[in-house]
């Protein structure tokens, strides 16, 4: 008799799954490589059987019980998640603060150049899995960038060096870039 394995709800239990073991790795339960051996399973798992055993050997204390329900704050309807997405933010989609973001094998931009941002700092928050984001910002604007970057590369226009700040607005980015790139640009 043929053994069935469940396939329905896979990419929902698939970002499930990578978000316990970007937990995890940030309480420094499993290692980097570990890290990425178990990202790379849950990438290619075909059933929620297999997405399951990824996490078998994981302590049930370990992983939050509000991770596990899928509610964290801010609710997570609130925070774009995106996987195996391409997507453009821009002008006033970026005026809520903190922006977060999380990504999972996807390309994100966000584009300040027409954004009314107010004089200060914009937190934006980034934790993104084998993904690629972008940030487009106006001549003056300053970017301070503060993510850990983990086997990820981090790309920074050369007009970045050449500007005076003249724009009194800040977007200062934060969290966690695992086997990522973030391309910070300057574009009139």
């Amino acid at each position: 008799m043929e053994n069935k394995k469940t396939i329905v709800g896979v990419p929902a239990k698939r970002l499930e799954i990578v978000e316990i073991l970007n937990q995890i790795y940030s309480r420094n339960f499993i290692e980097l490589e570990e890290l990425e051996k178990r990202v790379e399973a849950a990438e290619y798992a075909q059933t929620l059987e297999d997405l399951e055993k990824i996490i078998a050997d994981v302590p049930p204390e370990i992983i939050t019980s509000n991770l596990r329900a899928g509610t964290e704050n801010p609710p997570a309807e609130q925070i774009p998640f995106l996987v195996f997405t391409t997507k453009t933010i821009a002008g006033k989609e970026l005026i809520n603060h903190p922006l977060t973001f999380k990504t999972v094998w996807s390309t994100l931009t966000l584009d300040f150049r027409n954004a009314p941002l107010h004089t200060g700092i914009t937190e934006v928050y980034f934790n993104a899995i084998k993904s690629t984001c972008e940030i487009i910002v106006p001549p003056g604007m300053i970017i301070e960038n503060s993510c850990k970057e983990i086997r990820s590369y981090v790309y920074t226009d050369k007009h970045f060096n050449q500007m005076q700040k003249t724009n009194p607005a800040v977007i200062h980015i934060t969290g966690k870039l695992i086997m990522s790139t973030l391309s910070l640009k300057v574009k009139k």
